[in-house]
């Protein structure tokens, strides 16, 4: 496993929650261990960085569609509504259509 560097972050703008690596003041974001651990098991390489692992994360949460760019507070609900289904805590449009027989 890789030495646990402090993970160095700033965001990229007001609307944008890309994160960039960090040019001016320092931030950092304290991980559990096994949070930690988790991530490094994503890295595709140990020279892969955390910034670079964060950003292929972040990519996964879609930015809008063909009708224009989503409100990051929409991007939040819906991430947050994934990991509801996923949990089982929602039903998705796909059960709830079987078990309406539509």
């Amino acid at each position: 496993m890789d030495p646990a560097p402090n993970l160095i972050l700033r965001p990229h703008g007001k609307l944008d929650s890309r994160l960039v690596p960090c040019t001016g003041g320092i931030t950092t974001i304290q991980l559990a261990p096994e949070t930690r651990e988790r991530l490094a098991r994503l890295k595709q390489s140990p020279r892969e960085t955390y910034d670079e692992l964060l950003h292929k994360l972040l990519d996964l949460v879609p930015t809008g569609d063909e009708e224009g760019t989503y409100r990051a507070a929409f991007r939040v609900g819906l991430l947050n509504a994934r990991l509801e289904i996923r949990a089982g805590r929602s039903v998705g449009h796909e059960e709830l259509k079987r078990r309406f027989n539509l």
